[in-house]
């Protein structure tokens, strides 16, 4: 049996400054950003797009974003990781497990790391940044650019995406006290 120590600094965001690991999961891509929320106020601080090996095998995938995570929970050491949840889809029940995969692979890496999770509906994230919960992508990325003008432009909607989740927990854990950026 393997007994992991807890490092309670890490399990809950410090009153002045929050450091939020988000990322939206995929087996083909996965988006990841980490933001500051520092006495509500957004800060950028990196992100980008978490590629596996697609003709790999899926448990060399898997392993891939494992590793992947681990590497930028070890750089960045966020104090709370915030993630999509899964929209599972009834017309294709492969990719709903597929995706189930690799959250599972994301998660993993975070409570091997000990760092709390946070899962958030599409839904919930797009109406934290929206104000409604069936914004588009177009409209998701432009909420995320307002509030983290330092965020580089031209990237993938995985990495935006990943940013609104970031952005949806800083919202959620604040109680709703988001809106101005650094």
């Amino acid at each position: 049996m393997v007994s992991v120590a807890l490092d309670t600094s890490r399990l809950e965001c410090r009153a002045l400054r929050c450091r939020i690991l988000g990322i939206d999961p995929g087996l083909r891509h996965s988006g990841w950003g980490v933001i500051d929320d520092v006495r509500h106020a957004m800060e950028y601080r990196d992100g980008g797009i978490i590629t596996p090996p697609v003709k790999e095998d899926i448990s060399v995938r898997l392993a891939f974003l494992y590793r992947r995570v681990v590497e930028i929970i070890h750089v960045w050491k966020p104090h709370m990781v915030a993630m999509e949840e899964s929209f599972v889809r009834t017309d294709n029940a492969k990719s709903s497990l597929l995706l189930g995969m690799a959250r599972g692979a994301l998660l993993a890496a975070a409570g091997c790391a000990c760092v709390s999770v946070a899962c958030y509906a599409p839904n919930t994230i797009k109406r934290s940044l929206t104000s409604h919960g069936h914004g588009d992508k177009e409209q998701v990325m432009k909420m995320v650019m307002m509030v983290l003008p330092r965020a580089p432009k031209g990237r993938k909607e995985d990495f935006y995406d990943a940013l609104a989740v970031a952005l949806c927990h800083a919202q959620h854990h604040s109680g709703g006290r988001m809106g101005r950026n650094v």
